[in-house]
């Protein structure tokens, strides 16, 4: 199954000068890079955070509140994450695209074991 999102929270902290470094390196292709989506159980302000990492160091926003991909990380289903940097020109802010895949062939399973619990 493949989903294709907006991250959220790129606005916070200092994700924007993260992602215009990152927009502007001569050495990186920001309409090719690889993300990690992590379950944050322990977020403060949802208990089904996905946040979305670049190189397993920055966190560079989350999973939009809500969406199925929460739902299907928190029950680990394992996905590849490609994204792209977007904006950043004219004065607009940086944003990421993300399209996510699943990683193994056994998300319908997986899916079952949550719909009876």
């Amino acid at each position: 199954m493949n989903y294709q999102i907006r991250v959220a929270g790129v606005m916070a902290e200092n994700r924007q000068k993260i992602l215009a470094a990152l927009a502007n390196h001569p050495k990186v292709n920001p309409s090719a890079l690889d993300f990690d989506l992590v379950p944050e159980p322990t977020n403060q302000y949802d208990p089904n955070a996905v946040a979305v990492y670049l190189g397993k160091k920055y966190v560079i926003g989350y999973v939009p509140r809500g969406h199925i991909l929460q739902e299907k990380v928190k029950a680990g289903v394992k996905f590849i994450a490609k994204g792209m940097i977007v904006g950043g020109k004219d004065g607009l802010n940086y944003g990421v695209i993300l399209n996510c895949k699943t990683d193994n062939d056994n998300e319908g399973m997986e899916l079952k074991s949550i719909k009876r619990k």
